[in-house]
């Protein structure tokens, strides 16, 4: 069983652990703190210059009322 003290700042020193991880820490009582690893989801594959102009052009960004409609529905009565 590894001994750790807390620094002035409430900092604990662990050893296998990397900079940047994060945990989720849980207290289950007072005297016990639990440490849970989070892992990132996987990052998804990026879409290419001709699949992002091809999505465009198949859904062209519009607005799907007037601006009239957008004006009445903004605006404060």
């Amino acid at each position: 069983m590894t001994t750790v003290i807390s620094d002035e700042k409430q900092r604990v020193r662990l050893g296998d652990i990397a900079p940047q991880e994060v945990f989720q820490v849980t207290r289950p009582d007072a005297d016990h703190w639990l440490l849970t690893r989070l892992h990132s989801p996987a990052s998804t594959k990026r879409m290419t210059r001709a699949e992002v102009k091809q999505a465009l052009r198949e859904h062209p960004l519009r607005m799907k009322m007037t601006w009239e409609e957008l004006r009445a529905m903004t605006r404060e009565l």
